[in-house]
C-alpha cells in the first residue's frame, strides 16, 4: 500500500512537472515575441507564471494510464510564419530536454535492474525520487510522441501553421480523425511501448 501511494503521488508530480516544462518555455517565448502586446507586458508576465494554466485534468489521466497525453497549451495568436515555427520548435525541444536530464539524473544517481524496476531498500525519500525521474522520463517521451501529431492545439500544428499556413485550416478539419488514431494508437500501447524501449536502451 505503501509503494503504491510513493508510485502514485510520484506519478501525479512528475505529469505536473512535465506538463508545466512543456508549455512555459512556449509561453515565455510568445511573450517575448508578441510585440503588440507590450503595453500589457506586466498582466502577461504574471499570467505565464501561473503554472496551474499549464495543466490539463484529461491530459494527465492519459499520462497516468498511458504514459502519453498533453498539457493545457498556451494561448498562442502569432501571425508571423517563422514565431510559430519557433514555438512549435521550441515545445518539442523542451520535451527532448526534460527526457534527457531525467535519463541522465537516473543513470548517475539512482539505480535500477534490468528490467526498470527501481530497487527501493534507499529509503522513501530515494525511492520516491527515483520514481519522479523515471516518470518525468517516460512522460516527456510520451508527451513529445504525441506532440508529433498534427492535432490543432500541439507542437506539430505550430509547426506546419510555420512552414505551410495554407495546410493549417486542413489540418483542422481532420482534427478528430488525427485525435482517434492518437487514441487508438495509446490504447494498443504502442506510444508507451516506444517510450519503454527507448529508456532501456539508454539505461
Amino acid at each position: 500500500m505503501k509503494n503504491w501511494l510513493i508510485e502514485t503521488i510520484a506519478a501525479i508530480f512528475s505529469g505536473c512537472l512535465v506538463m508545466i516544462f512543456h508549455e512555459f518555455p512556449k509561453a515565455f517565448l510568445t511573450y517575448r515575441m508578441d510585440k503588440k502586446m507590450y503595453h500589457k507586458a506586466l498582466f502577461r508576465l504574471q499570467k505565464i507564471f501561473r503554472f496551474r494554466e499549464y495543466l490539463d485534468g484529461l491530459g494527465l489521466f492519459f499520462l497516468i494510464i498511458g504514459s502519453a497525453g498533453f498539457s493545457r497549451p498556451y494561448l498562442i495568436r502569432l501571425r508571423e510564419r517563422h514565431s510559430n515555427l519557433l514555438v512549435g520548435l521550441t515545445g518539442w525541444i523542451a520535451l527532448i530536454v526534460s527526457f534527457f536530464i531525467s535519463i541522465i539524473v537516473l543513470r548517475l544517481g539512482f539505480h535500477m535492474d534490468d528490467s526498470l524496476i527501481i530497487i527501493t531498500s534507499q529509503g522513501m525519500v530515494v525511492q520516491f525520487l527515483n520514481l519522479l525521474f523515471f516518470y518525468v522520463a517516460v512522460f516527456s517521451i510520451g508527451m513529445f510522441l504525441t506532440n508529433l501529431f498534427p492535432m490543432s492545439t500541439n507542437d506539430m500544428a505550430l509547426v506546419i501553421a510555420g512552414l505551410r499556413p495554407d495546410r493549417f485550416l486542413s489540418l483542422v478539419k481532420m482534427d478528430y480523425m488525427t485525435k482517434a488514431v492518437w487514441l487508438f494508437l495509446l490504447l494498443i500501447r504502442l506510444i508507451p511501448t516506444i517510450g519503454i524501449r527507448l529508456i532501456t536502451v539508454l539505461m
